[in-house]
C-alpha cells in the first residue's frame, strides 16, 4: 500500500520475537514510519487484522486499551494511520480500513464507522493527497 517508488520507510517495529528477549522502546511506536517522497510529511502506520466478526456490541475490537491513548499523544506530534484488514486471511484480507488516529479514539468500531472508513482499492497503492484528506 505504500510503494517505495512514493514513500520512503523510516522505521518499522520489532516483532515478537526480537521483542521476547529483549524488548525495543521504539515497540511502542505504531508499526511503521513513512516519509511521502512528493511533500516530505512523515507519519505513522498502525497496521491490524481481524477476522471481521463483530463482538456481542456489533463493534470490532480493532486494539487493545492502551493503544488509542498513546497514538494520540504521538499524533498530536506527527500524523498517525491506521489500517486495519478484515477477512480471514491476513495476507489477503477481503476489506481494508483506513483512519486517521484522529478519528478513533475507541478499541470498538461500528459498521458506520468501518463503512465511512473503508478503502475500496484492495492491492492498489495509498496516495498522500488521499491520506491528508481523511478526517
Amino acid at each position: 500500500m505504500f510503494p517505495k517508488k512514493h514513500y520512503k520507510l523510516l522505521h518499522r517495529t520489532p516483532n515478537f520475537e526480537l521483542n521476547k528477549d529483549d524488548f525495543v522502546a521504539s515497540s511502542l511506536l505504531p508499526d511503521f514510519e513513512f516519509q511521502c517522497l512528493k511533500t516530505g510529511e512523515k507519519f505513522f502506520v498502525e497496521a491490524k487484522f481481524r477476522e471481521g466478526v463483530l463482538n456481542y456490541e456489533d463493534k470490532i475490537e480493532w486494539c487493545n486499551p492502551s493503544q488509542p491513548k498513546r497514538y494520540q499523544k504521538i499524533n498530536r506530534q506527527q500524523k498517525v494511520f491506521v489500517i486495519l484488514g478484515l477477512g480471514t486471511k491476513a495476507s489477503k484480507p477481503d476489506e481494508l480500513i483506513l483512519f486517521p488516529m484522529s478519528a478513533g479514539n475507541f478499541c470498538g468500531l461500528y459498521n458506520s464507522f468501518l463503512h465511512k472508513y473503508s478503502f475500496p482499492y484492495l492491492d492498489k497503492p495509498v496516495f498522500s493527497t488521499f491520506l491528508w484528506n481523511l478526517r
